[in-house]
Formats: C-alpha cells, sequence, structure tokens
C-alpha cells in the first residue's frame, strides 16, 4: 500500500510538472491563409492528422532544431496541442504576433499598406510618450516608441512618404505573413506572392525581402535583431 501510494505521488507530481511546462510555452497564431497541417511526425511526407485554419491559435509543447524551407518560408518542426489534438507541425506559418483582425488594420484599396501598417501599430503597440518630430531639409520625420522598444517612423515630403515599423523578437517570416495578412482579396495576396523576392545571406538564411508593388515593401533583419519592415509611397502622407 505504502509503495502504491509513492508511485501515485511520483505520477501527481510529473504530471504537475508537464502542466507547468507546458503552461509556459507561448501560444502562436496560425497565419497561412489555406490553413495549416498537423502531422504524425515531423515532415510534409508524414500523414496528416488535420488541418487548423487560419487565425487559429495553437499551444507549442516542445521544440526543436528540425529546420525545413517550404514556398522560400523558412521554420522548424515542432510539436503542437490544438482543441485536444496533437502532432507536428512547420512553425514558418506560426507568429505569435497578433493577426490583423479590424478594418483599419486591412487594406481597403488593393496593395496600398502603408495605412493598414501604420493603424496595427498604434493599435496592437504600447506607445512610450509623445512622438517626436525631426525636420530635415524637406524632410519630416517622425518618430514613434513603444514600451517594448519597438518604434514606427514616418518621414514625409513632396516627393515620397515612408513608414517604418521595427519589431522585436520576430523572425523575417513573421513580418511577411503579417504585411502579406493586412490585404483582404484573394487576387491581391496572390500579386504580393508573386512579386515577393526572397534574398539569402551568406549562412543561407532569408534575411531580406522585397515586394515589388507599387507601394513597394521591404522586410529586413537588422544586426540588432530587430526586424525592420519599410513601405514607400510615391504621395506625400498628409
Amino acid at each position: 500500500m505504502k509503495n502504491l501510494m509513492i508511485i501515485l505521488l511520483c505520477t501527481l507530481f510529473s504530471i504537475t510538472l508537464s502542466a507547468n511546462h507546458i503552461g509556459e510555452q507561448p501560444i502562436h497564431n496560425v497565419v497561412a491563409k489555406s490553413g495549416l497541417t498537423m502531422r504524425m511526425l515531423p515532415g510534409t511526407e508524414h500523414a496528416a492528422i488535420k488541418i487548423i485554419p487560419f487565425g487559429e491559435q495553437v499551444l507549442i509543447i516542445e521544440s526543436s532544431e528540425n529546420p525545413d524551407r517550404i514556398d522560400w518560408i523558412d521554420g522548424n518542426w515542432v510539436l503542437v496541442a490544438h482543441d485536444g489534438d496533437t502532432g507536428y507541425v512547420f512553425d514558418g506559418f506560426l507568429s505569435e504576433l497578433a493577426i490583423p483582425f479590424y478594418d483599419f488594420e486591412v487594406s481597403q484599396f488593393g496593395l496600398d499598406l502603408i495605412y493598414p501598417l501604420e493603424s496595427y501599430a498604434e493599435y496592437r503597440l504600447v506607445a512610450e510618450g509623445q512622438p517626436d518630430t525631426i525636420h530635415r531639409g524637406e524632410v519630416v520625420k517622425v518618430i514613434h516608441r513603444f514600451e517594448g522598444g519597438e518604434k514606427l517612423v514616418r518621414s514625409d515630403n513632396e516627393d515620397y512618404y515612408k513608414v517604418q515599423l521595427y519589431l522585436n523578437d520576430i523572425r523575417v517570416m513573421d513580418a511577411y505573413h503579417l504585411v502579406q495578412n493586412m490585404l483582404r482579396e484573394k487576387k491581391d495576396i496572390k500579386t504580393f506572392q508573386n512579386q515577393s523576392v526572397f534574398i539569402q545571406n551568406k549562412q543561407g538564411e532569408i534575411d531580406h525581402v522585397r515586394v515589388k508593388l507599387d507601394h513597394p515593401v521591404y522586410i529586413k533583419k537588422l544586426k540588432n535583431g530587430q526586424v525592420r519592415i519599410s513601405i514607400l509611397s510615391s504621395e506625400s502622407g498628409c
């Protein structure tokens, strides 16, 4: 009887440790518009369990170094839990960034993404004080700083309007999915994908993406670890 009690206590202790470990793992959003396949084992060659819909959240149970590249998206295969099921998914289509949901975060004018990016930053990030305004010749630059160390920079003159959003602790692909998901129409998403150029560094990692639109998008991993999203318009901002 004593041995049985010891076994039960050890089991309960193990379950508690497991629950605490899982509870520490971050929640991630599925950012693939077509959904994300959960598989029995890591790799596209293994049997599918189900498709997790776009916008659903998963809990990462176990991360591992299983690097892969699917459709120019870099990522790893991770074990996740979703709606009572567990299995492996490719985390290149997962992100901790909030998915643009509200109308003001989504383009209302085709492939024009400047204003959705501005609105997303102002709504999702917590401002740190008032913005700074800097005049350099004909260029007026307004810098918004946020509590997490992020930064939004607006540069405006008679010839162009540029918005740059600096984000912390994300991958280039997280930023790419964020901007792509600001598009509403399927045809615009397809154009965005077709006009995307993925640039590798010397280590073979994609650290720069260019999207050749009328208002071009540039996403770059910086030396300080931040990822910068830049969108340029030939029109003045205000």
